[in-house]
């Protein structure tokens, strides 16, 4: 296989809006695993997600290896860990997805990446406190909070 070097030691991380992709434009570059896959997920906004994150690696994955997208092939390598490589066995760039809520974190590499994004939504602190927090760390929590 050849190497592709594009990005010597850097790391390229991408993010992307789902609300604002065409995922259903994006489907064409997936395989039919990688569909079948998409169709199992049981809510519609997790399976957007997937598609969106290997739609657009692979179109990133393509600028990378100067190649199409549509020739771009990732399967499960060492762990589960996603391995990119071209319809020609050409290697390409290393790289991680994740996604949560709307928004889709993708990672390019030489080597190894990893990335992780996650959606923060409102909790309320004093109900939350008192599951995890003892009495004097409550007074505490309490002693900070009246202004």
């Amino acid at each position: 296989m050849n190497t592709l070097t594009p990005l010597g030691e850097e790391v390229h991380v991408y993010e992307c809006d789902i609300d604002t992709l065409d995922v259903e434009g994006l489907k064409v570059l997936l395989s039919s695993t990688e569909l079948a896959k998409a169709a199992a997920f049981r809510q519609p906004a997790d399976a957007s997600r997937f598609i969106a994150g290997r739609g657009i690696a692979k179109k990133v994955l393509a600028f990378y290896g100067s190649t199409d997208a549509a020739r771009v092939i990732i399967n499960p390598g060492k762990n589960g860990k996603p391995v990119a490589l071209t319809d020609a066995d050409k290697m390409l760039p290393a790289f991680n997805i994740s996604h949560s809520g709307n928004k889709v974190l993708i990672a390019f590499c030489n080597q190894m990446v990893g990335i992780d994004v996650e959606l923060v939504k409102e909790m309320e602190l004093e109900s939350m406190a008192g599951l995890v927090f003892s009495e004097m760390e409550l007074s505490i929590l309490k002693n900070l909070l009246i202004p």
